[in-house]
């Protein structure tokens, strides 16, 4: 409520009665009275009433933020492995070696290495350990191999094979994926040139081209029907 006090026609000072001024109004009269408390919005009045409404928008403005912040963090991870089929293929199936591949297979998928090379790199390590295996007790002449089908790529287990053409006994026979050792030193073969022959029931039998063969080597091949 303003009070306001208006001169009298005999000099004096007559004061009017009371009267309620809008918060408008009043807002203005604020302004016009006290110019150093304008502002650029002369229309704005601080109540009780305005802070109020500018702490409930402060509120609800820190809660849409904590629910927006919960959200993407509820957001589950990618896991590492998606997309990239774990390596099934084992030396010895349970033992350190292979659990220590695949571990470090894992390793490096995790630190985000192309699933194509960690893959191979895995490849690489175990047929490394499975040579290793099969020369451990073969003599100084001898092969080992692995025999996969040419249109798959799955091992071919049971190939009889043979430095020669087949007759009536196999020389060797690959084992469940697909490895073999030809121990020629074993039967007491000279070194020398010779075709390795590769007989299996349901494909054509077939053989590898004539090398010179000596010392310890390997000699894959790919079956085709």
């Amino acid at each position: 409520m303003i009070v306001i006090a208006t001169p009298r026609p005999d000099g004096g000072r007559g004061v009017l009665p009371p009267r309620r001024v809008r918060s408008e109004d009043r807002s203005r009269f604020d302004q016009s009275m006290l110019p150093q408390s304008r502002s650029p919005f002369p229309l704005l009045s601080l109540t009780a009433s305005a802070y109020g409404e500018m702490y409930r928008a402060l509120v609800f403005a820190a809660v849409l933020a904590l629910a927006l912040s919960a959200c993407s963090q509820a957001q589950p991870a990618p896991t590492p492995t998606t997309g990239c089929p774990e390596p099934t293929r084992t030396v010895f199936g349970q033992s350190p070696f292979d659990a220590e591949n695949i571990a470090t297979w894992r390793k490096e998928l995790a630190a985000g290495g192309a699933c194509e090379t960690i893959t191979a790199a895995y490849n690489a390590r175990l047929e490394e350990k499975k040579s290793e295996q099969l020369f451990a007790n073969a003599s100084t002449f001898a092969m080992i191999g692995r025999v996969t089908d040419a249109a798959s790529g799955a091992p071919v287990d049971q190939v009889c094979i043979t430095p020669g053409k087949p007759g009536q006994v196999c020389w060797a026979r690959t084992d469940k994926d697909g490895w073999y050792l030809l121990d020629l030193g074993a039967v007491f073969a000279k070194e020398g040139f010779f075709e390795i022959f590769f007989v299996k029931t349901g494909y054509p039998e077939q053989h590898s081209v004539s090398r010179m063969l000596s010392g310890r080597a390997r000699i894959d091949y790919q079956m085709t029907k």
